[in-house]
């Protein structure tokens, strides 16, 4: 298996399981383990949360056929590249502002590395 391959499996897999599933499924649960405050929740707040959920399985599985049958087309290696920008500068601006738990700012860490690898990997004309 490809460096690339082994990209995608990780990452989908990874956005299945501890971001896409328990979002779409139950948004507040996933909330309460990520240690936010618990407030009441809007049909909005649901709403998002479950859309989220629903973007985060559809890439997922995608990344995980991509793996599986390498077939990786350039264009979804940059989409994966740019989610992981936009997710880490959310994430740094929610740190600055003070206006997340500490789980939600340590993945600032997590999303920028899979931002750097996927990014070599795209670099690389993988």
């Amino acid at each position: 298996m490809s460096e690339l391959q082994i990209f995608f499996l990780v990452s989908g897999i990874g956005t299945l399981v501890f971001l896409s599933i328990p979002m779409t499924v139950s948004p507040l649960w996933w909330a309460k383990h990520l240690r936010w405050p618990e407030e009441s929740p809007t049909n909005l707040t649901l709403y998002l949360g479950r859309s989220l959920g629903a973007l985060g399985l559809s890439l997922g599985v995608v990344g995980i056929i991509a793996a599986l049958t390498n077939d990786i087309p350039p264009l979804f290696l940059l989409l994966v590249v740019l989610i992981g920008t936009s997710a880490t500068l959310v994430h740094l601006y929610g740190a600055l502002r003070k206006i997340q738990p500490l789980t939600e700012t340590i993945e600032i860490l997590i999303y920028g590395a899979w931002t750097l690898w996927g990014l070599s990997l795209y670099w690389k004309g993988s």
